[in-house]
Formats: structure tokens, C-alpha cells, sequence
């Protein structure tokens, strides 16, 4: 059994905030490369922490990593990857891109987060995430973490 191999490239986005301003700073990296997907996922999350999280997460006084904020970063790298793979953009992605995408597909990137990209922050959203998706958390065990030992 194991999880789906997503292998991250290092981070080619950097922010600053100042008070109620944020600077996000963008290395450009090819169209078509590992990279240029995964920088989405550093963008995503650069602007969550300023406008999402108090969208999101109304109740709460303080900014903490959410499974919101961190699915909503790898859906942006699945959705742009699988849009230009669809247009014939993207002739071949690497594994880790195909996995992503796999799990965009199933609709199961937040179980996978809680099972694999954890952290105090997220770990707070589970049990609500569980009482109303328990399913979701059985099919990604069942489809993606057993079924490679199945054979599938």
C-alpha cells in the first residue's frame, strides 16, 4: 500500500507582507515544465492567507495552514495542468503532475491532503471534513492507497 507519489519542485514564489499589503514575487519558469504548475499552487497560497482565510474561516481571529487553503493550491495546479493536457498544450506531464491530476479528477484532493500533507493547522478541519465525507476518505484509501496493491 501507499499514498500517491506528488513530489513538490522548490518554491519559486515569495511574498512579503506590510501590514495590509502583500508583495508576491514570481520566478518565471517555462510553460509546460513541472515548475510552471506548480508555481499556481506557491501563487494560490500566497494570496489565500490575505483574502481566503477570512472568507473561509469568518470565526477565526488568526491565520492558520487550512485544508481550504491547501486544497484550494493543489486543485489551481491540477486544473491548469489538466486544461492544457486537454487542449494538446502538454504532451506529457510527470508523474507526480499525473497523480495530482488524478486525484482532481476523483474529487478527493482534501483526503489526501489530511492523509498525506497534514499539518496542526489542517488536522483542525478533519473532523468536521469527516462527519460530511466520510465516503471520500473510504474511496481514497480504497481507489488510490489499496488498489496499488490490488494491482490497479
Amino acid at each position: 500500500m501507499a499514498h500517491p507519489l506528488i513530489e513538490q519542485p522548490k518554491s519559486t514564489v515569495t511574498s512579503t507582507a506590510n501590514g495590509s499589503d502583500t508583495t508576491v514575487l514570481l520566478s518565471p519558469a517555462k510553460k509546460g515544465t513541472a515548475e510552471y504548475y506548480w508555481s499556481f499552487y506557491d501563487l494560490t497560497r500566497a494570496t489565500y492567507r490575505v483574502a481566503g482565510f477570512k472568507k473561509d474561516h469568518a470565526d477565526e481571529k488568526e491565520y492558520r495552514h487550512s485544508l481550504s487553503e491547501e486544497a484550494s493550491a493543489l486543485r489551481a495546479v491540477a486544473q491548469i495542468a489538466a486544461k492544457d493536457q486537454a487542449d494538446g498544450q502538454l504532451k506529457s506531464l510527470d508523474p507526480s503532475l499525473e497523480n495530482l491530476i488524478r486525484l482532481f479528477k476523483a474529487d478527493l484532493i482534501e483526503a489526501y491532503v489530511f492523509f498525506v500533507r497534514l499539518d496542526q493547522g489542517i488536522a483542525r478541519d478533519y473532523a468536521e471534513y469527516r462527519r460530511l465525507n466520510r465516503d471520500k476518505l473510504h474511496r481514497y484509501w480504497n481507489d488510490f492507497v489499496i488498489a496499488k496493491q490490488r494491482g490497479f
